[in-house]
Order: structure tokens, then C-alpha cells, then sequence
């Protein structure tokens, strides 16, 4: 039992120590070669910018003041441009209107490249599409919730359990919960044990299923992933 004892101590150490140094790395890459493309030089020549770099294809800067870019209300903050100039991520200044969706004040949104929504970090729990969505932890490198071009939500972790068209759904940072298009489940961890087309599984299994809600696989999380999951609902 000391054993066993010493070694859930030892993993739960462990996982801290991974999610303090992702926390705390660095915000960005060096950069590469600080050279900034004719377009994206082009593009935010008029704007209140400072420490403007490159970090691979993507130009990173500080905007100084609010501003409204490519028709999006940008607080003052950390900001990307793409190769083209074209607004890539961002601190919403506002509470607004995406894609249909109500977005916070105090997102860090990224966008597709065609400026549609790809991933927002909330600064609070949120309800998209009659799902809440944490967030409020992190910043720019917290809780993602991820949507398809259309706007549609792809994924997000809930900060509770909850049942989705009859599944029983854990919540935790280890438990992404992954939509299809259509708003059927993809793939979710259970909350409790549960019967699902004739199969009977296990809480704490992740399930994948098919966009007609058939079972496709199945798999246990990794001792850590359990640990950190035992470690976030005890302590939430």
C-alpha cells in the first residue's frame, strides 16, 4: 500500500510539474528571421503597434490601444497578423455577435484564414450553442473551444458532468467533448457506466463514435490523464 501510495503521490507531482511549465513557457518562439511581409507591413502601418516580430509566417505585436481590425473590436494586447496582413488572433475588446455566437469581452480568439471563428479561450464559462464551455484559466493558452468554419462548435470541455443526447459526459481539462458538424457526439469520456448500442462500458472510458452515433472505438485514459482527472474533480 506505502508503494502504491508513493506512486500516486509521484504521478500527481508529475502532472503538476507538466501543466506549471505549459503554463509558464514562453509565449512565443524566437524569432526566425524578422523579416515582415510587404502585405502584413502594409496593414499595420496605421496602427498603434509596438514589439512587432515574426514568429514563423505569423507577425506578432502589442496593440497600444482598442482598435476595430478587418471588422473585429481588438482590446489592447498581444495581436497576430497572417502572411497576407490579414488579422489572425486577438483580445476581443467587446462583448459581440460571431458567427451567431455570443462572445465575451476578454477572449482571445483565432481565426480561420478565411476570418471565420477556429478557437476562442473564454475568460469565464460560457454558453455556446446551449453548451457551457469553460474557461477563465490561462489566457491565450487556457481552456480552447473549437469551431468549424461554419461556426458550428467542434469541441469544448464543460466544467461539470453533463448528458448529451442521453450520454453521460465527464467534465475535466483530460475531456475534451468533440461534435461533429451536425451536432452529434464524436468522442466524450464517461461519467458513469453506461449501455450504448447493446454495449455496456465504463466510466472514466473515452468513446468515438460515428456521425450516426455508433460506437467505433474504445480506450482508457493513461495513468497520469486519470490521475490528473481524479486530481481536477476532487478539487473543482
Amino acid at each position: 500500500m506505502k508503494k502504491l501510495a508513493l506512486f500516486g503521490s509521484l504521478a500527481i507531482i508529475a502532472l503538476l510539474v507538466v501543466c506549471c511549465l505549459w503554463i509558464f513557457k514562453p509565449k512565443f518562439s524566437k524569432d526566425t528571421d524578422g523579416h515582415i511581409s510587404p502585405a502584413t507591413q502594409k496593414s499595420i502601418e496605421h496602427l498603434p503597434l509596438s514589439q512587432v516580430r515574426r514568429s514563423g509566417n505569423i507577425t506578432i505585436a502589442q496593440l497600444q490601444n482598442p482598435a476595430q481590425i478587418d471588422g473585429f473590436p481588438c482590446a489592447a494586447g498581444w495581436i497576430h497578423f497572417s502572411e497576407s496582413g490579414s488579422l489572425k488572433a486577438f483580445y476581443l475588446a467587446e462583448t459581440s455577435t460571431i458567427q451567431g455566437c455570443q462572445i465575451p469581452k476578454g477572449t482571445w480568439i483565432r481565426l480561420y484564414s478565411d476570418q471565420t471563428l477556429q478557437f476562442c479561450f473564454f475568460p469565464e464559462e460560457t454558453i455556446i450553442q446551449g453548451y457551457v464551455c469553460d474557461g477563465g484559466r490561462g489566457g491565450s493558452e487556457g481552456v480552447a473551444t473549437l469551431f468549424y468554419p461554419s461556426g458550428k462548435l467542434g469541441s469544448f470541455y464543460t466544467p461539470k458532468d453533463v448528458v448529451i443526447h442521453g450520454m453521460p459526459c465527464q467534465a475535466g481539462p483530460f475531456q475534451p467533448i468533440q461534435l461533429y458538424e451536425n451536432g452529434n457526439l464524436r468522442q466524450f469520456t464517461l461519467s458513469s457506466n453506461a449501455v450504448i448500442g447493446g454495449r455496456s462500458l465504463s466510466e472514466g472510458q473515452t468513446i468515438v463514435l460515428n456521425e450516426y452515433g455508433e460506437v467505433q472505438w474504445v480506450y482508457s485514459l493513461s495513468i497520469f490523464e486519470r490521475t490528473g482527472s481524479w486530481f481536477t474533480r476532487l478539487f473543482r
